[in-house]
């Protein structure tokens, strides 16, 4: 807990924030619960997320961390699902054995400071039966509800979001799709509302370096929008995966979501 403590003391200072947020991983939940009493003797503030907690539970937890809570103490399977990326020190206390566990650790703080990084290692897998460049997908948790989204402007783009989609058509051979969703009340409700033309064309412009401008998390009837619309075309990707040999085990995971204004 020493070298903890001294971590605390150099962020605080190195931030010029005596507040700043650290998320906390560990796989074991009485190591959760040693930390918890080590934070609370040494009077820092500190909530904790784990598989053990309900859906509701553990989005209290979160809002406890983005509001009040210095230190988020969470397991990896209580992570799944949570926004976290208000916060962007991640301390492993202890090493899963898989390398790609501890990048889906780090990926649930910086999805949107990896927009330009995840543009650039995909853009050539886009529709395409090519497995290169997707682990940095792969690396990045599935999108939650609530989750806010990397805003990018591009002069003249028509306003709407942007999705990435990570498919499979068997479960192990993978691809990128990307699709675009004009927002509802630009188009009439019978015109079609995915262009995948858009798609590629704004994910070229991530893959140049725009700059994140802001973020914004779609709203309820939004996303769901976007889930219904995705999905059904990610299939439509992963049926094309296949070819002839048809679907096994389909699957679509809506890796990055970035809304994109004028």
């Amino acid at each position: 807990m020493e070298a903890f403590f001294t971590l605390l003391g150099e962020l605080r200072r190195s931030e010029r924030d005596p507040d700043v947020k650290l998320l906390v991983f560990t796989e074991f939940i009485p190591t959760q619960q040693m930390l918890l009493e080590r934070l609370e003797a040494a009077g820092v503030s500190a909530v904790a997320i784990n598989g053990g907690m309900s859906l509701g539970e553990r989005v209290l937890a979160q809002d406890a961390f983005r509001d009040d809570a210095q230190v988020l103490v969470s397991t990896d399977a209580g992570g799944e699902g949570i926004n976290l990326q208000f916060a962007h020190v991640v301390v492993n206390w202890d090493l899963p054995w898989s390398p790609s566990r501890i990048e889906q650790r780090t990926g649930r703080v910086d999805r949107i400071a990896s927009l330009v990084e995840v543009a650039t290692r995909t853009r050539e897998t886009l529709n395409r039966p090519d497995a290169n460049g997707l682990d940095v997908l792969a690396a990045l948790p599935e999108m939650a509800p609530g989750e806010p989204c990397p805003v990018i402007q591009v002069a003249e783009a028509t306003p709407g979001w942007l999705s990435i989609w990570e498919v499979t058509s068997d479960g192990t051979d993978r691809n990128a799709t990307a699709v675009f969703h004009p927002d509802a009340g630009l188009v009439r409700p019978d015109a079609g509302l995915v262009r995948p033309d858009l798609a590629v064309t704004l994910w070229d412009r991530c893959c140049d370096g725009v700059a994140v401008a802001d973020q914004q998390t779609p709203n309820e009837t939004t996303w769901l929008r976007i889930i219904e619309q995705g999905i059904d075309h990610a299939y439509q990707a992963a049926a094309r995966l296949a070819g002839a040999e048809g679907l096994t085990l389909p699957a679509a995971r809506l890796r990055l979501l970035v809304r994109v204004d004028s």
